[in-house]
């Protein structure tokens, strides 16, 4: 052992001096390092250092009595290596810390720590696929792991034999690991193997069946059977590793739907502590060039471990002294909100699964009891921290109170409603003299967490929460037992709505329908999952007409003018946070709602503030946005009401103000997100549009023919005509946009009626792609699909004809449009395409879905006619019927 062994301190723990200089040539890279007070994790240090020695690896300890601090070196040439020797160190350093804490009367002794240390090392290394993969990780340069496939890993080393979990999801991937001679048959596919054909297989194979190891317990017990029973076990660890992180939907035809897995990192103590002190610590102990980014919070909150969880909360919750600087992330509270609201949709996502939910429902306690709550280091940042941290921890606490109050679990319920009594004071006077930033929440959070918690897609109130809850909680904050009862009523409704959703009958539908994801969806399969979730979703959208009906009339109770919100931030913000809290139901597309209506009187009252009349636009907007391109027919005559409650009649305009252009900014962003509305769109609203610009041009020709413009600068009042002028030129430069809009819907319908126009503009638009294209396949090998594909447009290409054309110009015969446009479809279309690179791929969906879009009729029957019975004819052939859309 290199170092120098000094006698015994008090703990029974050996003082190592200095390397000399001849000793630090012979290790000259530090792996680990720890600085101040020696004495906290000595023991477990040593003890680690002296079971990697004992493992054979090159390693040299170094203490520097003088200034407090000890370093690990390894004689280890390669960088590889001394990341991997740094993971491990530092993993296995934690794991023994905690594994002595919790051994009796173990106090610091190190013969006590060696064990352990000795024991942790040899069960990882004696898991070889676990401990290789680690190696392999923490080998690679940082830029390069794939901590996706490593954490798969876990899952296929560290996974029980689930008999339910293996019937309901196992693949032909999955059983060619239990059965190697299928190996040869077995499809990539990701669809669950049927009953009859696992029957089937394990009829040719029988003694790979599961059931001979509890019916012969000598074969259970024999190496044969420990290595059958591990292969089931890793199967099923395959099945979790799949699900983990996917978006996709695992629901079987029989209805039953596999959640998001835990990490099992408390299968695996080095690893487990790594992450722990990756994700949480702020002392750079680890030499790894990547830093601390390898484990995440995030990674620790989606674990089963205990330790974890504990960690990432206190991470999560206290101010840690040694950090300095704002720019580390765990003093960051907008990054903490981050994670908390991924914690929050984890909670939310296993609500049914009663293990799962203990472990994050103790997580967000003690969230609430630091946010919410009295935790000393919270409330010092929220009294007297940055205002973007301010801000940030009060948005924390809001976004904590949804989920606690729709619980099922009275605990937490329970706690929220007395965390709630004790923080928001009984009057609004004695808010006021405790000076908001002293407030965890207030009454307008409460109010806005209220509503937040109904919510169109039932998010929140799941079957399971209690109503009760919020009919006290609402009679609290708004003082009404009406609302109360409405509150009770619709959180009710929500909850039955989430059952109806999740029963067994419909998680069946649910399955069937997902079964077809990979190909067609037969009609029956559509009608039968659309059928099985409409009770659910109209009783969600009475609940959302409810609750939007108790937000205009809240709306409306309040004082609106410019006098009333104008630097008073509270009035705004509480405007603000109710408009933005209505939903429109996207399942009606022939009429708007009756919540646009309502929003749209408000805003057409003269007396309202410009500003406030803006925030209905954006929010109206903002709704449209995700249901708009289902009723194009009605955009624009949305704008026009905009523009009507801004400027009154056209007849009588109101003349607009320094805030009427940005009030209008909702109108443009609707006409900007759907180019497709003016071929929906009515003469008469874009003559009415129109008129509102000549109405507004000739109210600035009066103003400039009166020759009463002052100085800009002398005068600096609303009065003053230069400031109307440009006022009015911000507005009409909004309808000269829309007028624009109108436009290019022309050309395009010019070009979608004439084939001479149509193949100009088709080869504009590839060029484009073209040229981006040429310029990714640069810098790819020859024979990758990128180039390969770049070499099938170029020849496609050759074959185009450049301009000018003759009036007798065939576009197929003369100019082979059809093989360009057949060329393109083939590279992308699913489940044949080799195009894998997503930018590549995206760009060419986006030129391909233009051409097809606006191409005449005419030439897309020719076209399909040229080539019956393939791919590209009933993709052009679906466009007439409504559907354009390249899906996976």
């Amino acid at each position: 052992m290199v170092g120098k062994e000094r006698g015994q301190r008090d703990q029974g723990v050996p003082e190592f001096g200095p390397l000399s200089g001849a000793e630090k040539g012979k290790f000259p890279h530090a792996i680990y390092h720890i600085e101040g007070n020696l004495a906290n994790d000595q023991s477990s240090l040593f003890a680690s250092f002296l079971a990697l020695r004992s493992a054979s690896f090159p390693l040299a300890i170094d203490v520097d009595q003088a200034s407090q601090s000890i370093s690990v070196r390894t004689s280890s040439s390669s960088r590889d290596n001394q990341r991997f020797e740094s993971a491990l160190m530092l993993g296995l350093t934690g794991a023994t810390q905690r594994r002595l804490q919790e051994t009796v009367n173990a106090g610091q002794d190190l013969e006590t720590a060696t064990h352990i240390s000795t024991d942790l090392l040899s069960g990882f290394q004696a898991n070889r696929e676990v401990f290789e993969a680690f190696r392999k990780y923490y080998e690679d340069d940082p830029s390069r792991r794939n901590k996706e496939r490593f954490i798969s890993q876990l899952f296929s080393s560290g996974t029980d034999y689930d008999p339910e979990l293996f019937d309901h999801f196992a693949t032909e991937t999955d059983l060619e690991i239990i059965i190697p001679e299928f190996g040869p048959e077995a499809s990539s596919s990701r669809a669950p193997v049927s009953r009859e054909k696992r029957d089937a297989l394990f009829e040719r194979f029988p003694h790979r069946e599961y059931t001979r190891l509890y019916k012969d317990e000598a074969f259970h017990e024999s190496p044969e059977g420990q290595e059958l029973e591990q292969a089931y076990a890793r199967a099923c660890g395959n099945i979790l590793g799949r699900k983990y992180g996917s978006e996709m939907h695992y629901v079987t035809v029989e209805g039953h739907e596999l959640l998001d897995p835990q990490i099992p990192l408390s299968r695996f103590p080095i690893i487990e502590a790594l992450a722990i002190e990756q994700a949480t610590t702020s002392e750079h102990r680890f030499s790894d060039d990547s830093g601390s980014s390898s484990f995440t919070l995030d990674t620790l909150l989606h674990s089963d471990s205990t330790a974890a969880h504990k960690a990432a909360v206190n991470a999560l919750t206290e101010r840690s002294p040694e950090v300095s600087g704002s720019d580390r992330h765990l003093d960051n509270f907008s990054f903490r909100r981050d994670v908390i609201n991924g914690l929050i949709r984890q909670y939310q996502e296993v609500i049914q699964d009663e293990k799962r939910r203990a472990l994050l429902m103790h997580d967000i306690s003690a969230l609430l009891d630091a946010y919410v709550g009295e935790s000393d280091s919270i409330v010092s940042a929220r009294t007297g921290g940055a205002r973007k941290d301010m801000s940030a921890i009060r948005k924390i606490a809001s976004d904590l109170i949804p989920p606690a109050l729709s619980s099922p679990d009275p605990e937490l319920t329970d706690k929220t409603e007395e965390v709630i009594a004790t923080v928001i004071p009984a009057t609004p006077t004695e808010a006021v003299s405790m000076g908001e930033d002293s407030l965890p929440l207030d009454h307008i959070d409460l109010v806005f967490a209220l509503f937040d918690s109904i919510s169109s897609r039932g998010y929140f109130v799941r079957e399971g929460s209690r109503p009760e809850v919020f009919g006290r909680v609402a009679a609290n904050v708004f003082g009404d037992p009406k609302i109360a009862m409405q509150f009770y009523e619709m959180s009710s409704a929500q909850a039955r709505a989430d059952a109806m959703k999740n029963s067994a009958e419909a998680l069946k539908i649910f399955g069937y329908w997902l079964s077809f994801n990979s190909g067609h969806i037969p009609a029956e399969a559509q009608t039968a999952y659309s059928e099985s979730v409409r009770p659910s979703e109209e009783l969600l959208a009475n609940v959302t007409e409810e609750k939007n009906a108790l937000l205009v009339q809240t709306i409306e109770d309040m004082p609106k003018t410019t006098q009333d919100v104008d630097g008073n931030p509270n009035a705004l913000g509480l405007f603000r946070g109710l408009v933005n809290r209505t939903e429109f139901d996207g399942r009606e597309i022939n009429e708007l709602p009756d919540v646009y209506h309502d929003l749209m009187i408000i805003a057409s009252d003269d007396s309202i503030s410009e500003e406030l009349r803006g925030i209905i636009f954006n929010r109206i907007a903002e709704n449209l946005s995700y249901i708009g391109r289902r009723m194009p027919h009605l955009l624009g005559g949305v704008v026009l009401d905009m523009y009507k409650a801004a400027l009154g009649p056209v007849d009588n305009l109101r003349i607009p103000t320094e805030k009427t252009s940005g009030a209008l900014y909702g109108a443009g962003s609707i006409v900007s997100g759907n180019p497709d509305m003016f071929e929906h769109t009515s003469v008469g609203i874009i003559e009415e549009l129109q008129a509102y610009r000549q109405a507004l041009r000739n109210e600035a020709d009066v103003l400039i023919s009166g020759k009463a413009i002052a100085d800009e600068h002398a005068v600096a009042d609303e009065k003053n005509p230069v400031h109307t002028l440009r006022n009015i030129k911000e507005v009409t430069a909004r309808l000269d946009s829309i007028g624009k809009g109108y436009d290019r819907y022309l050309q395009l319908e010019e070009i979608r009626s004439d084939p001479l126009k149509y193949y100009p503009w088709m080869l504009g638009q590839f060029r484009v792609f073209y040229q981006q294209l040429g310029l990714t396949a640069r810098d790819e090998a020859d024979g990758s699909p990128v180039s390969n594909f770049y070499q099938t447009m170029k020849n496609a290409y050759g074959e185009m004809r450049q301009g000018p054309y003759p009036d007798s110009f065939d576009i197929i015969e003369d100019g082979n449009v059809e093989v360009l446009l057949k060329e393109i479809f083939d590279g992308i279309y699913p489940f044949s395409s080799e195009v894998t690179r997503p930018s590549v791929r995206e760009a060419a969906i986006r030129f391909y879905s233009s051409a097809e879009k606006y191409m005449p009729e005419s030439i897309r029957g020719q076209i399909i006619s040229m080539y019956p019975d393939t791919r590209f004819a009933d993709h052009l052939r679906s466009y007439q019927q409504g559907n354009n859309v390249i899906t996976e």
